[in-house]
């Protein structure tokens, strides 16, 4: 009957030992740098959508999709922070990149739509309405904004149709695809990549580093 106690204790602690390993293996990996430099260096587009100043020392690059959550939480959550923090004092210039995996004709369109927007016309709007309320881009109303746009603004008209922003989606997929990034969010920051989703204080994090190291 001891016997049978030793080797249950024995059991348990050898149980709780491989726990623990594991959990420090865990912890290690988690908080290790598992950053890399790009391929090619990322450059800035017109029809980025781009806050801060051009001469701002450190250039962040955001590549997005507005189906994906983590994306949509990111601006929702964090880029509030990160631009008064960061932005508005000319830490960085942020430049969102928008792309997407998708051939849906109506996901394109409304891509399309905001890029064109950003350029002509009050992209701030229906940027508000892709993170909130992403289905809306299916509806009925959504063709009928599209349409009343493109009738209002030439210069909208002209981006939406000559397939500029199209052009700029694809650029964006290739950029994605040569520097063999893998999902989204995507984050370059001075031509490191940090992968997924980052709260402020591990974007914040990042960026000091960077500025400790001007």
């Amino acid at each position: 009957m001891k016997k049978t106690r030793v080797i249950k204790v024995k059991y348990f602690a050898i149980t709780i030992f491989v726990m623990v390993v594991l959990l420090g293996v865990l912890l290690y990996f988690n908080a290790k740098d598992t950053s890399h430099y790009v391929k090619n260096e990322i450059e800035e587009h017109d029809f980025d959508i781009s806050y801060g100043s051009e001469d701002a020392p450190i250039k962040v690059f955001f590549f997005m999709d507005y189906t994906c959550v983590h994306c949509r939480n990111f601006l929702l959550n964090t880029f509030p922070k990160v631009k008064k923090e960061y932005i508005d004092n000319g830490s960085i210039s942020f430049n969102i990149k928008v792309m997407t995996f998708s051939n849906n004709s109506n996901i394109l369109r409304a891509y399309k739509t905001l890029i064109c927007l950003n350029q002509y016309g009050n992209f701030e709007e229906l940027n508000k309405l892709l993170l909130l309320e992403t289905e809306a881009i299916f509806s009925k109303e959504f063709d009928e904004l599209v349409e009343d746009y493109t009738i209002r603004n030439s210069f909208f008209a002209d981006c939406l149709l000559s397939g500029q922003s199209e052009k700029y989606l694809e650029e964006n997929m290739q950029i994605f695809i040569v520097n063999q990034f893998s999902g989204t969010p995507t984050f370059i920051i001075n031509n490191r990549v940090f992968k997924g989703y980052k709260k402020f204080c591990d974007f914040s994090k990042i960026i000091e580093k960077e500025l400790r190291n001007l």
